[in-house]
């Protein structure tokens, strides 16, 4: 049979399968907030994630606008209590409310769900008659991404992210951190200065340390008799902003030789 001259019902029916396919492999991986996000949305919506559509993903965003769950507050432009850091004297919260800052949810929410649609060969363009791609990314909810902009943007509602530090200021506390390091001997001093770069390496990617808690270093080897240390360090803050670094360090007399290559 010629797939080209199945009907849409049968297609639907063929991606629906593929998908739910997809998912059950995926069945045994350790739950990462990807997974806890889509859980949520198929608790929400009491749908399978290949009966999920874009107009579900619109209503779960709505729904984590008005629940609470958000940190910005954020008034209409309208409003008389509009400057004012708390809801206290506001009536409804169609209008008024803790909402998700809209890069938060585009990056913490959306980014995600599009992750774990990936992961079950939901990608490119949605297609609602066919069930056929990712609802993510559907001009639905992504005018609702750009109105949320507009609506904090009229607001007052100002993005808020740690300050940056200079680059005089990261160079003096590598400097300091150098010299603490020449007092220390064997393993201590290898893992201070695998700490110094992470530091530096946390700086080169997002110009401040706030984010250092998004390194993460899964793999650490100490060469025989104390003499080196080996690993890799990733900065993760979302899918799109992914860095990579493998660092050597080898320790000669008193002096640590270092290598490092990034992707």
């Amino acid at each position: 049979m010629d797939l080209r001259y199945i009907n849409s019902d049968t297609q639907a029916l063929i991606n629906k399968r593929r998908t739910y396919f997809m998912e059950f492999l995926g069945t045994k991986r350790k739950n990462s907030r990807i997974d806890v996000y889509m859980q949520w949305l198929k608790d929400f919506s009491g749908k399978q994630i290949y009966d999920i559509n874009d107009k579900d993903v619109l209503d779960f965003l709505i729904f984590k606008d008005i629940n609470d769950s958000g940190r910005t507050v954020v008034h209409h432009n309208a409003c008389p209590n509009l400057g004012l850091t708390h809801l206290d004297l506001c009536q409804s919260k169609v209008r008024c409310s803790l909402r998700h800052s809209a890069d938060s949810m585009r990056v913490g929410i959306v980014l995600k769900l599009r992750k774990a649609f990936e992961e079950v060969g939901r990608r490119g363009v949605y297609e609602a008659s066919t069930s056929k791609g990712d609802p993510t990314r559907s001009a639905l909810v992504q005018e609702y991404i750009t109105f949320k902009r507009l609506e904090q943007g009229e607001s007052g509602v100002l993005n808020k992210s740690a300050p940056k530090i200079s680059y005089i200021k990261m160079k003096q506390l590598l400097e300091n951190m150098k010299l603490d390091i020449r007092s220390r001997r064997g393993v201590i001093k290898l893992r201070l200065s695998m700490r110094r770069a992470m530091y530096a390496f946390c700086f080169t990617a997002i110009k401040r340390l706030a984010g250092a808690g998004h390194i993460i270093a899964p793999n650490v080897i100490i060469m025989p008799n104390n003499r080196g240390l080996v690993f890799n360090c990733t900065w993760v803050k979302n899918t799109a902003n992914e860095l990579s670094l493998f660092w050597l360090y080898l320790l000669q007399g008193n002096k640590i030789l270092v290598c490092s290559l990034h992707n």
